[in-house]
């Protein structure tokens, strides 16, 4: 008998050693020795010191020195940096270098920012029916050429019926609901659209309550503060981007306990950077954390969440004032590849009788404006298919974006067809 039990243990033994030594070999690990695998964050959470300083130093890198800075003074848009897509904004967090264009001209800018089929295309004059679509890089079209992001089959779409209108892209890679508000109360007078579409990608709803993005997702590659709002009697209040210079990232991200911003900071939290005996072990570190992340991640989707109401509020009032200003407000819901996912589904009709983790909050805000919903089409198609068909390596691949583009046209003629008609409009 002590014999079987010896032979267990040492059997036991061997297969955890295994365990740990493969676990060992596949885990990335960071400059400041956070390790990860497959998206799985280890604990205990090394503070993002490092690599923030790296990124940021490569960014002052290429910074225009002062002195050719003078230089484009006078010329109708501000050029701080050469060779950097996304620079610091001191509202927005971070926005699109203006005459930006990447080394594959997969990504181009025009003067203004915004993401366009050449760097000259000016938007200044409005001369036909003008919709501007706001998100993150779903909205964006992140991995895939202009001509093929959602809003440029759209407006192809359009004027092949014969409708002249033109989509201007307003999104930007890593926005939360938030800036996209905040963008669209920045542009609105100048450029005037009829018509706003807002992409809702309700991951989003987790930026919401976040202000130093390397907290949010620690190997982000837009090593910035962004703003937040928060709630206070029960209306928003807008708390500034708390970092002016980003050379004070790293140091204020070092000295995060004494911070003045840092009970602003939704995903700060101190015990995660705690040593514990428990955490030694990268397999028993990455199951925890794994389940812990899959068990957790429903909470910021719940009505007590500031996560949540945060997101309803801010819906509430990125809707309010497009209407305000006399224009259609139109959200189109962005699911993810999670939201397609098969065991996903399972999982989550199982433990939570749902169809999206982000049930309730979808919910609540369809109960504020019609949604494009694009979900069923997706999903129809991806049946139909072969599943990696609807993306590239994360976001959507030209498919998706061309089946989203016939569901917001298809809306667009069956609600808003006196928009459509050059002798109803009001310019």
């Amino acid at each position: 008998m002590k014999q079987k039990l010896l032979l267990l243990l040492i059997t036991l033994l061997i297969a955890f050693s295994i365990t740990e030594i493969t676990f060992t070999i596949l885990v990335d690990e960071d400059l400041d020795g956070n390790f990860s695998l497959n998206y799985v964050h280890l604990k205990p959470f090394k503070l993002p010191i490092l690599e923030t300083e790296k990124k940021v130093e490569e960014l002052i890198q290429h910074k225009i020195p002062d002195s050719l800075i003078q230089q484009y003074e006078g010329k109708n848009f501000k050029r701080e940096y050469f060779n950097v897509r996304l620079i610091p904004d001191s509202l927005l967090g971070w926005s699109p270098n203006p005459y930006y264009k990447s080394s594959n001209e997969l990504y181009l800018y025009n003067k203004d920012g915004i993401r366009s089929k050449n760097i000259l295309t000016d938007y200044s004059k409005k001369s036909k029916l003008r919709i501007a679509f706001f998100g993150d890089s779903y909205s964006h079209g992140d991995e895939v050429k202009f001509k093929n992001t959602i809003g440029e089959y759209l407006q192809t779409l359009l004027n092949k019926d014969s409708i002249d209108a033109e989509v201007i892209n307003f999104a930007v890679s890593g926005y939360g609901m938030d800036q996209a508000l905040l963008r669209w109360e920045e542009v609105k007078d100048q450029f005037q659209p009829d018509i706003v579409i807002l992409g809702v990608q309700f991951e989003n709803a987790k930026r919401h309550i976040n202000l130093l993005r390397p907290f949010y997702y620690y190997i982000t590659e837009i090593p910035y503060a962004k703003p937040r709002f928060v709630i206070s009697g029960n209306k928003l209040l807008l708390v500034k981007n708390p970092i002016s210079d980003i050379a004070n990232t790293a140091e204020t991200i070092k000295n995060i306990d004494d911070w003045k911003f840092s009970h602003f900071e939704g995903f700060y939290d101190k015990e995660n950077y705690e040593s514990n005996l428990f955490y030694l072990s990268k397999s028993v570190s990455f199951v925890s954390n794994a389940i812990s992340q899959i068990f957790g991640e429903i909470d910021f989707y719940k009505p007590e969440s500031e996560s949540y109401q945060v997101t309803y509020k801010i819906f509430e009032q990125f809707k309010n004032s497009v209407e305000e200003n006399n224009k259609i407000f139109i959200p189109v819901h962005l699911p993810v590849k999670n939201d397609l996912d098969f065991l996903t589904a399972k999982f989550l009709d199982i433990m939570y009788s749902q169809k999206f983790i982000y049930d309730e909050l979808f919910s609540a805000l369809k109960l504020k404006a019609t949604f494009v919903e694009t979900f069923d089409t997706l999903e129809k198609w991806e049946l139909e298919n072969e599943t990696d068909n609807l993306f590239m390596k994360r976001h959507y691949s030209p498919t998706a974006n061309k089946i989203i583009a016939n569901q917001i046209y298809d809306f667009l003629k069956t609600h808003n067809q006196h928009l459509l008609k050059p002798s109803e409009r009001k310019e």
